[in-house]
């Protein structure tokens, strides 16, 4: 009579229903879908799904994605994607690689899905709980890599999603990050170069624009490598998305 009378009740009564008109659910088979549920994991798809339209929009052709299983030990805290990993896109010039949640070894290990750079040290760093890092580690696993090739020489950016604010970014995240990815990581090849870090984060206001790390620099002076923090949310148009991701690519591509 409850569940009747009072109409808070009732509505919870009918969506309790209606879940148990769906069956039994195998949620083992929903493993992808149930990672959505953390809010940064849910980022880094969006941005993931995001990219694979820019450079679509761009004129580069998709012209291969796969799902890349990275041999790591049993020990590591590394978990291989459920999902497709590996998107390569072309066009007349260029070919493009987009990486999701790559592993950088600490040795060269290029052969495993074509990326020439590793960690270059095992000096002990902690954050979060990354604890294997306290002793020294073996590998990093940024969110995403992007390869550029041209002329037999490659250069790579490596891209970081937090879904925090700028000031958040700025105070928590930007060192760290730094760390691991301009200082601790190198091309396996001389002719090869790590371009830099972009930071891609998601509570921001439309009006917020890509800024460079490095607050401080002389006019007319670029710093290498690069360090950006480029803001990118929903509530604006696929376009304002596409001419900031321009903005970046910029660094390590002529379209």
């Amino acid at each position: 009579h409850i569940f009747l009378s009072v109409p808070q009740y009732n509505r919870i009564f009918v969506q309790i229903h209606k879940w148990f008109t769906f069956g039994i659910y195998e949620f083992a088979s929903e493993k992808y879908m149930l990672s959505l549920v953390k809010v940064s994991s849910l980022y880094e798809n969006y941005l993931l799904v995001k990219m694979i339209a820019y450079f679509q929009s761009r004129g580069y052709l998709l012209v291969e994605d796969k799902r890349c299983v990275y041999p790591v030990k049993s020990t590591w805290q590394y978990k291989n994607t459920d999902c497709k990993n590996t998107f390569v896109f072309k066009n007349e010039t260029n070919c493009i690689t987009l990486y999701y949640q790559p592993v950088i070894y600490d040795s060269n290990r290029s052969d495993i899905n074509g990326i020439q750079l590793m960690r270059n040290n095992s000096l002990p760093f902690f954050s979060g709980n990354e604890n294997m890092n306290q002793v020294g580690g073996h590998y990093y696993s940024p969110d995403y890599v992007i390869k550029v090739e041209n002329n037999s020489a490659s250069r790579y950016l490596i891209l970081d999603a937090k879904f925090s604010d700028l000031q958040n970014v700025k105070r928590y995240y930007v060192k760290d990050l730094a760390f691991k990815y301009l200082f601790s990581i190198s091309p396996i090849q001389q002719s090869n170069t790590v371009v830099g870090l972009c930071i891609i984060y998601g509570k921001c206001k439309s009006s917020e624009r890509t800024q460079s790390a490095y607050d401080k620099q002389l006019p007319g002076q670029a710093i290498s490598p690069i360090a950006e923090l480029l803001p990118l949310v929903e509530g604006i148009s696929n376009d304002a998305h596409f001419n900031r991701l321009d903005s970046l690519m910029k660094k390590i591509i002529s379209f």
